[in-house]
């Protein structure tokens, strides 16, 4: 069950890859993945659903398995990793869905990423919760911010060399603020 589930959603990210959103047909994906068509209603109402799922799915994926505490790059790198190894499926899907949507899976992994960073970097001089929650959402804005500047403008900048270079300029604001919260 799960596996037809799987191959359903993979099918589904290689056709991303390669035409938008729009494009994809059902017979797109049950031919991809060699099913039938009554397979793929049986596990998706359509595809708005099944894109909703695979996108879930990725941000949780990349939340469980690629998230590790330190640096706030190495907190960021998998994810920018992941999306500029698929440029293409993302802007079709940014382009194809609602904006609201969109923000709400990039702010769930961002927020997540900079809560998780925060809870680690800064378990001995955790401010009041109320500064704290400040200072995890002006992150979390900022980090979606740059993303969607990214994406604006058409992921023509290495985001990644772009990230590095603002972690190291920024160096030590997170912790100063943390800091000044604490007294």
């Amino acid at each position: 069950m799960k596996g037809t589930e799987s191959a359903i959603m993979d099918a589904f990210g290689q056709l991303l890859d390669e035409k938008p959103l729009n494009k994809i047909t059902v017979k797109d994906i049950v031919e991809r993945c060699e099913i039938n068509r009554n397979t793929f209603y049986y596990h998706f109402q359509d595809i708005p659903t099944l894109l909703e799922q695979t996108l879930n799915e990725k941000a949780d994926w990349l939340i469980q398995n690629h998230y590790s505490p330190g640096r706030p790059i190495d907190c960021v790198r998998p994810l920018i990793q992941y999306g500029m190894e698929r440029k293409r499926a993302i802007l079709h899907v940014y382009k194809a869905v609602p904006c609201e949507r969109f923000l709400m899976l990039i702010e769930k992994i961002l927020g997540y990423i900079v809560r998780e960073y925060f809870e680690n970097a800064f378990a001995q001089a955790m401010p009041n919760p109320e500064d704290k929650e400040l200072l995890v959402r002006y992150y979390q804005c900022t980090m979606v911010g740059i993303l969607l500047d990214w994406i604006s403008a058409d992921m023509s900048y290495d985001l990644l060399h772009a990230s590095e270079r603002l972690c190291t300029l920024m160096e030590g604001t997170g912790r100063q603020a943390m800091h000044k919260a604490a007294q």
